[in-house]
């Protein structure tokens, strides 16, 4: 069934992207050709890896948490079936977080907006594990929605970044770190987990969100929207 439902998909992202392939020429005729832009398309290397290192440093903790927290809840005692719901509070929060940390972005700025997510992540991961088992549950929800929302806010810096003829091979690099830092960050933390303990672990965490702040300084401040 999920294999049908991916084909169906497909053929309808074929349909409705076909205006937008019969124009391809033309955009890329108003932006300079595809000749203009290098292999990737990425016009600032320097920033670009920057926004690596945050998207990268960010999808760790986020994978991270949501693999390890029914660890975490178990060790402070709590019945399985709640240790194992805890994931669902946290990608809930999270449903909730993308568009408030969206929210934050537009009244903060992008960079002020990051370093409080990463600062409030931080802070409540150490106060995850510090608080007894029926109190952690209770900020599993806010937890989440900085955890899980703050991808909302460092995605938007790419299209400033990569020229517009080549800005599918520049999101695909940008995912493809994600990806690999996605399926590297559970196995080191794991190896933390096994070596030290889930709770230290957990204060790792907290670190690696606070150490994807600095490096949203490198980006330029996001361009904006032409008035209509």
């Amino acid at each position: 069934i999920y294999g049908l439902v991916a084909l169906a998909a497909a053929a309808t992202t074929l349909v409705a992207t076909r205006g937008l392939r019969a124009g391809l020429a033309q955009r890329r005729a108003g932006t300079g050709g595809a000749d203009a832009a290098n292999g990737w398309g990425v016009l600032n290397w320097r920033a670009f890896g920057a926004l690596l290192t945050v998207t990268g440093l960010d999808t760790i903790v986020q994978n991270a948490v949501l693999l390890f927290v029914a660890f975490l809840m178990l060790a402070k005692g709590m019945p399985l079936y709640l240790a194992t719901a805890s994931t669902v509070v946290l990608l809930a929060g999270g449903v909730f977080g993308k568009a408030g940390c969206g929210f934050l972005a537009e009244a903060l700025g992008v960079r002020r907006a990051f370093v409080l997510i990463q600062t409030l992540t931080a802070i409540g991961l150490v106060a995850l594990v510090a608080a007894p088992g029926w109190l952690a549950l209770l900020l599993l929800a806010p937890l989440g929605a900085v955890t899980q929302g703050s991808s909302s806010v460092t995605y938007g810096f790419a299209a400033d970044l990569i020229h517009p003829a080549r800005m599918a091979r520049g999101y695909a690099l940008l995912y493809s770190s994600g990806a690999f830092a996605a399926a590297g960050g559970p196995f080191l933390f794991g190896l933390v987990a096994d070596g030290v303990g889930i709770e230290t672990a957990f204060y790792a965490m907290a670190g690696a969100a606070l150490l994807a702040a600095p490096p949203i300084f490198l980006l330029p401040l996001r361009r904006a929207a032409p008035s209509s």
